[in-house]
């Protein structure tokens, strides 16, 4: 089914002005507007261009779409309805001049991202619908022989989407824009989030594997020196001044990815706006006390998880953020565990990192934000490996946004 679509649509980062997130997606958007502020302000982002999301909303329309999002009684967040990649196989043909011509732009192999376009009158946050893929040299030759872009494209229709969108089960036509950037070799990747006096930063080194927290003053001029250095703190904090200073909103929280290359040039690959008032860096903004539900041993069943969830009210719940056989944070997110009425929802829920460097990304945990942003839970917070009490039976929880106090009763 290959068609004709003028490369004269391709949007790329020498675009000068802002660029509607309806034509190339939210995230896609604000990467423009990134890319624009470092001409001026002495930072690097990496070479890029965007297919609009026109491209695969014209693709739907002639392969007659029409999946059927149907992902089981309790899936894995990344669990994808089976007919949706097959249905999308054919994109490369359809999409080949446009991919080719997006690809020609850049020097190096490409980081394909996904940049969704949100439908009229969704109220999600967003997080965990977009995706990434990153291609080697022999993939980028052959993009359009090879299945990295239906790859990506499936992957918005992942079991997370469908929860956190607030019409997901009837969104079918997820439509995006597909960032092809240029693929730096980052030996150190992080996120910082930015607020009005301080930048909270997480770094994930690859080699030797390690993660590094850190709050930092935003109004700093120099670094202290008890500070872990695998990252250049004095360039991240000036960055995160100009990109506060230049926001677009009224928001009180953004958050900016970066990676560190073989060269230790600093570059950045994101910066959105998060919302919610009581959304911290990390946590919840506030403090709260109850008793302590252990929910870590429950196996992650429906009928198990019910049983136990029957009981909640104005309880702690600690919970996996992610596992395979027990219930996580995605499983009672799922069975809407969070959609209860108020009277019946617990006081908070504590997400235990499961701590494997390299595996996941720490705390920046897509779930978190989005309860917090939708003020689904009281109260969220989230712990490392190891630092929940054993046997605590009632406990007061604190939180600035970026640390957490946990006292015990």
């Amino acid at each position: 089914m290959p068609a004709d679509i003028g490369t004269d649509l391709i949007v790329d980062c020498g675009t000068s002005g802002r660029v509607d997130p309806a034509l190339v997606g939210e995230k896609a958007a604000q990467l423009l507007d990134l890319y624009g502020l470092s001409q001026s302000a002495g930072f690097s982002v990496p070479q890029f261009s965007v297919l609009p999301a026109s491209v695969l909303r014209e693709f739907y329309h002639q392969a007659g779409w029409d999946v059927r999002l149907d992902y089981g009684p309790l899936p894995q967040p990344h669990d994808i309805p089976h007919d949706v990649l097959p249905k999308l196989l054919s994109f490369p043909a359809f999409a080949r001049a446009a991919m080719n011509a997006c690809m020609a732009r850049l020097e190096h192999p490409a980081m394909l991202r996904t940049s969704l376009v949100r439908p009229a009158g969704d109220r999600g946050t967003g997080y965990g619908i977009n995706a990434t893929a990153l291609l080697d040299a022999d993939q980028a030759r052959a993009i359009q022989h090879r299945r990295a872009a239906p790859e990506l494209i499936s992957a918005l229709y992942k079991a997370h989407t469908t929860w956190d969108g607030d019409d997901g089960r009837l969104w079918t036509s997820r439509e995006a824009g597909i960032v092809f950037m240029e693929a730096v070799p980052f030996w150190c990747i992080g996120s910082a989030y930015v607020e009005a006096d301080r930048v909270t930063v997480e770094v994930e080194v690859k080699r030797p594997p390690s993660r590094i927290q850190h709050v930092l003053d935003l109004e700093a001029t120099a670094v202290s020196r008890s500070v872990p250095q695998p990252v250049p703190y004095g360039t991240l904090l000036r960055v995160c001044r100009d990109i506060w200073k230049h926001r677009s909103g009224t928001t009180g929280l953004i958050e900016v990815e970066f990676g560190i290359g073989f060269d230790d040039e600093l570059f950045f690959v994101q910066a959105r706006e998060l919302a919610g008032a009581t959304a911290g860096a990390f946590h919840s903004v506030g403090e709260t006390t109850a008793r302590v539900l252990d929910l870590r041993q429950i196996p992650r069943d429906p009928r198990a998880a019910r049983r136990v969830l029957s009981n909640v009210r104005d309880r702690v719940l600690v919970v996996r953020r992610c596992a395979q056989r027990t219930l996580d944070a995605f499983a009672l997110a799922w069975l809407g565990m969070f959609q209860v009425e108020s009277s019946y929802r617990p006081a908070a829920v504590v997400l235990e990192d499961p701590g494997v460097v390299g595996e996941g990304p720490g705390f920046r945990n897509h779930l978190a934000h989005a309860l917090m942003a939708r003020q689904t839970v009281p109260f969220v917070a989230q712990v490392a490996r190891d630092q929940w009490p054993d046997d605590v039976y009632e406990v007061m929880l604190q939180s600035d946004g970026s640390t957490l106090d946990v006292r015990e009763l």
